[in-house]
This record gives C-alpha cells, sequence and structure tokens, in this order.
C-alpha cells in the first residue's frame, strides 16, 4: 500500500489597519474615501455580543485576495487600492492614527522550508512611502 503525503498548507491574510483607544473610524472612512472591511471605535458594541463592547477602536481594509495566495500579491492588491489615498492616509496621521499592514500566516507545515515570506524590495518601499508600518504575524497548527 502506497503512503500519500500529508498535504501541508499555507494561508495569508493581509489588513490595512488602524488599531487604538483614540480611532474614529468615520474619520478614516472621509479621509480615504474607502469604505472598510470592518470598523468600530473604543467602546462600541460588538454585535455579536450585545453585553460586551470593543476596547479598542479599529478600522481595517482585508485583502480580497485567495488565502493561498503569496503575501506579495496580499500586500500589492492593498498597496493599489491605497495609492491614491496618500494624501488621506497623512492626514489620518497627523490625527495620531498610525495606518499598518497585518499580515497573518498560517501554516500547517512541519517542514520549515515550505513555510517563508518573501517581500520584493519595491512593495517594501511602497508600504514604507505611505508610511504604514508592516507587522508579520506566524501561527503554526
Amino acid at each position: 500500500m502506497e503512503m500519500i503525503p500529508e498535504i501541508n498548507s499555507n494561508e495569508i491574510k493581509v489588513t490595512f489597519r488602524f488599531i487604538g483607544d483614540h480611532i474614529k473610524p468615520d474619520i478614516i472612512t472621509s479621509r480615504l474615501n474607502i469604505f472598510p472591511s470592518e470598523a468600530h471605535a473604543k467602546g462600541d458594541v460588538v454585535q455579536k455580543h450585545p453585553n460586551r463592547f470593543y476596547p479598542t477602536g479599529y478600522w481595517g481594509l482585508n485583502s480580497l485576495i485567495p488565502p493561498e495566495k503569496p503575501l506579495e500579491i496580499h500586500l500589492a492588491y492593498l498597496l493599489n487600492a491605497l495609492k491614491l489615498q496618500i494624501i488621506g492616509i497623512r492626514e489620518c496621521e497627523k490625527e495620531g492614527f498610525c495606518p499598518q499592514f497585518f499580515c497573518g500566516f498560517f501554516t500547517s507545515s512541519e517542514n520549515s522550508t515550505d513555510a517563508f515570506i518573501k517581500i520584493e524590495f519595491d512593495t517594501l518601499k511602497r508600504v514604507v512611502n505611505i508610511g504604514a508600518s508592516l507587522e508579520i504575524h506566524l501561527y503554526y497548527d
């Protein structure tokens, strides 16, 4: 009987976001002229749990690229969506809102060579040019 190798999978989720107690989602939406994938202010009611409140503010725009695609493609998607909004992002920064890219890398691979992340220089330069930080979180299951 032939052994079938276990299938290893990697998934990536990327969000351009602003987080903080002083975040005002409506201001960010109007400055960027983009509707977020999710947004709430500190103290807003959590819709699924009406007796709970959000402990901090949040405005996030998710990548719509399939999760099995490389990080580079997710970042390019969001950077392209934001490229005409640099002035709005800078206005948000002046108000104390710090832009960032959250990158979640989820892997079930036991072989560390199967789980790697590469970001090209031009992509990093584009992230820096809009004044955003880049957070990469690695999750192994």
